[in-house]
């Protein structure tokens, strides 16, 4: 799994395959949060996402939900 920066999940997702689509917060301008701060907001490539699908289907047969990470 090809992740970057910080990863939050929310405890109701702890056996979730986490799946990480985005970096960074759009829209990054909220002042109780510093999660994102200095992170530009960024989509993912499809090939990254891909690949990253691929490992959970052959590695993450336990679980069965997927968490889509990072702030949309």
């Amino acid at each position: 799994m090809h992740y970057e920066g910080n990863i939050i999940r929310p405890p109701s997702e702890a056996n979730s395959i986490l799946l990480q689509v985005t970096v960074g917060c759009s829209h990054n301008k909220c002042t109780f949060c510093g999660t994102y701060t200095g992170e530009r907001f960024r989509i993912k490539s499809d090939d990254i996402i891909m690949q990253d699908i691929a490992f959970a289907a052959n590695y993450c047969k336990r679980q069965r939900r997927v968490f889509l990470c990072d702030a949309t």
